[in-house]
């Protein structure tokens, strides 16, 4: 609406409410200058003549003018409107912790922070962040653990009976910090009370929250594991903001959380990288330590094996000098943060020049509660049974040169929803889905290694079919579904990733399995096994890992995923998934049979282009 058809005073109110919300800081400072030039008359907008200069004034962080603002808004406060007394306040109490005043700063929020809470305004995070800011400053460690207990209180109050928003996996991503801040709290400090298990707790809650209650439990619920048969270890990154200590800047906040579980104990530690040697110090985060290991990720994917790179080490010298188990077991389980869940831990090496894979049994699982809730699920299956869906029979592609300009909005995530994804997927260069030739010959493996092996071939391997089993029942009698298929994960777009299946007789199957889709399914499976191209890759979240096919599946009602992580050829994996089977038919362990498998490929049992990393490590299990 034009700005002409207000009055001065609404549109300085609207000035306001878009500058709070705009995020654009060049927009922002023009609509604030506008604000500015409009209020100038003291007379007529008392108020918000004081209000846009102490804001200007906080915006280029001159505190004593912005508290010499502030207080004429006091000073007028009974005579004037005043719309955001709280908001008003709380700023004067953050200016005069910018001013070391923490006394009247403390005070203050104290005061406002009831009003604020039942009013479950946002600003209420922000006064908080502030007391907990004031407390870390002061080494006040009995008020720190206090309030952040609070705040996490505060973020279970208004999740409760809330709906599941399109936006609630950025809120958790917000909330973690919350969470990881108290563990690393409990942690740090030598409380009377201190055990290891309520630090891990905090943990434990801040994690996956949104799939926790996909999985119908409460998204607050954690679990430790009540019988340890397997080593787990895990890590995460830890940051913490020290914007009033007088330490030397965010570093010294700046840890790595980790815990390993054996035997049933837990053993919880946290390490600085500026605490580490010289082999360390470089690496100030998670995300430049990952860049490392990264080089060494893509060495793997371009085929150099373990003799020309020693990088791949870095991670899992990191890990031995963390833990110093004194011996581990023979399987390990890794829980990590979401930067590293692209990295195959079994391809790195150790201090003897093998691969991890080649000492133990690697596979990984969300966290020790997800892991849990799939305990309890426990289909116990007493035979395998098998579906299998290999080489679909795809439509060819419509031209797509009507499509010019899609591929931008689709990065933005813009006016998508009028186009088909096989529109979609030719936008971004995907039109071609070459035949696999091998993918046959893998399920025919499988079904001459058991018997009970049902297989869906060219245009019966369609969606259509998929979802008529599901919905019948049928799906859930078979404890492993297979797709020897085409997919395409698009991380920036997760909606439109898709297992390329036929597209089957009625309208409504386009022959493209969305994670949206597959979330609907209805399965009793022990794990399904996608030998397809980068079915591990999805959307990042801090707070929920990798969102994409493996989750969905395991909202589905799979108890494990079998992913890959890159492009594979076609004939190498049909190879991999019949060893696999043979393993896993004879030990029903799905981490064994991978490593097993795994070691015939280093080991040169299938030639020795065959040993590089490049064609087992990217085959990687969640799951229990």
């Amino acid at each position: 609406m034009p700005e002409k058809v207000y009055s001065k005073y609404d549109l300085l109110d609207l000035y306001d409410r878009t500058y709070f919300v705009m995020k654009n800081v060049r927009y922002a400072t023009i609509i604030q200058d506008r604000a500015l030039k409009l209020s100038q008359s003291k007379n007529n907008f008392p108020f918000y003549h004081y209000y846009f200069r102490y804001k200007k004034s906080m915006r280029l962080e001159d505190w004593e003018n912005a508290l010499k603002q502030i207080n004429k808004i006091f000073e007028i406060n009974e005579k004037v409107n005043n719309p955001y007394k709280l908001e008003v306040k709380l700023n004067f109490a953050i200016i005069n912790n910018k001013l070391n005043n923490f006394k009247i700063g403390e005070e203050k929020i104290k005061e406002i922070l009831p009003d604020l809470m039942q009013e479950k305004s946002i600003l209420a995070f922000v006064a908080f962040e502030e007391l907990i800011g004031i407390y870390l400053a002061n080494d006040d460690s009995t008020m720190l653990r206090e309030y952040e207990e609070r705040v996490v209180d505060y973020i279970e109050y208004l999740n409760e009976g809330t709906l599941l928003s399109r936006h609630v996996r950025e809120m958790n991503d917000h909330y973690l910090p919350t969470f990881e801040n108290l563990a690393a709290t409990h942690l740090v400090y030598n409380f009377e009370d201190y055990d290891p298990f309520t630090s891990m707790k905090y943990l434990e809650k801040g994690k996956y929250r949104y799939l926790k209650s996909k999985l119908n439990e409460k998204s607050s619920v954690y679990y430790f594991p009540e019988k340890v048969d397997i080593d787990i270890f895990g890590f995460e990154q830890v940051l913490r903001s020290d914007q009033y200590s007088d330490s030397d800047g965010d570093l010294s906040f700046n840890r790595i959380y980790y815990y390993f579980y054996n035997d049933d104990s837990l053993r919880v530690n946290m390490t600085n990288f500026r605490d580490q040697d010289s082999m360390y110090l470089p690496l100030y985060d998670l995300s430049s330590y990952s860049d490392s290991v990264y080089k060494s990720y893509s060495d793997l994917r371009s085929n150099i094996t373990k003799d020309e790179s020693s990088k791949s080490s870095l991670l899992l010298n990191f890990m031995n000098y963390l833990s110093q188990p004194d011996k581990f077991n023979d399987q390990l389980m890794f829980i990590v943060d979401p930067i590293l869940q692209f990295i195959p831990f079994e391809a790195l090496i150790d201090s003897n020049g093998k691969y991890l894979i080649e000492s133990l049994e690697v596979s990984y699982t969300f966290s020790t509660t997800i892991h849990s809730i799939l305990k309890k699920r426990n289909y116990n299956s007493n035979e395998s049974r098998v579906l299998a869906f290999a080489n679909p029979k795809i439509k060819p592609k419509n031209d797509s040169s009507s499509l010019r300009g899609l591929a931008d909005n689709i990065l933005l995530n813009k006016g998508i929803e009028r186009f088909n994804i096989s529109n979609i997927h030719s936008s971004l260069g995907y039109s071609e889905w070459p035949k696999l030739f091998n993918a046959e010959k893998e399920v025919l493996n499988i079904k001459k290694l058991n018997s009970n092996t049902d297989i869906l071939i060219g245009n019966d391997a369609s969606e259509e079919k998929l979802f008529e089993l599901s919905k019948n029942g049928d799906l859930k009698k078979y404890n492993i579904i297979h797709f020897a298929t085409h997919a395409l994960s698009i991380p920036e777009v997760p909606d439109v990733s898709s297992i390329i299946l036929s597209s089957g007789s009625k309208d409504k199957f386009d022959g493209y399995l969305t994670p949206k889709e597959i979330s609907k399914l209805d399965l009793n499976a022990d794990f399904v096994n996608l030998s397809a191209c980068q079915t591990a890759l999805g959307k990042t979240y801090d707070s929920e890992g990798i969102i994409g096919f493996a989750q969905s599946f395991i909202e589905a009602g799979a108890n494990g995923i079998l992913a890959s992580l890159w492009n594979v050829n076609d004939e190498s994996t049909s190879i991999f998934m019949t060893s696999f089977y043979s393993h896993y038919f004879k030990y029903k362990n799905v981490a064994k049979a991978l490593a097993l498998t795994k070691r015939e490929f280093i080991n040169g049992d299938y030639g020795d282009e065959y040993r590089k990393p490049f064609y087992w490590a990217p085959y990687i299990y969640y799951g229990i």
